[in-house]
């Protein structure tokens, strides 16, 4: 089972990141190339940020910072991660708790 965790569940209005630390599982090197990380506002359900996370195929944690701006619309979001294979088809996906 994949999981997401984030530094904090609360975010002042300049806060400048939210860092996630991700793991997945079941974990198979040869079928996880890459991770997509996106900050989700959960109203509108659009992405505020996505990082791209390569070279996920040598460990099964990843680690990435999302960068905020205070002029980023406020309110309840959430992270979510999706592990891609190399034929860039998603193989897993995890959610964060909300974070306000």
């Amino acid at each position: 089972m994949a999981y997401v965790n984030t530094d904090a569940t609360y975010y002042s209005p300049n806060a400048t990141s939210v860092d996630v630390t991700a793991s997945c599982t079941p974990y198979n090197p040869a079928n996880h190339a890459k991770a997509m990380v996106m900050l989700i506002h959960k109203t509108s359900g659009s992405a505020i940020v996505a990082d791209t996370v390569v070279q996920t195929n040598t460990k099964a944690t990843l680690t990435d910072s999302l960068g905020i701006l205070p002029s980023d619309p406020r309110g309840t979001y959430y992270v979510l991660i999706v592990w891609y294979n190399f034929d860039n088809d998603p193989v897993l996906t995890a959610q964060s708790k909300d974070i306000f």
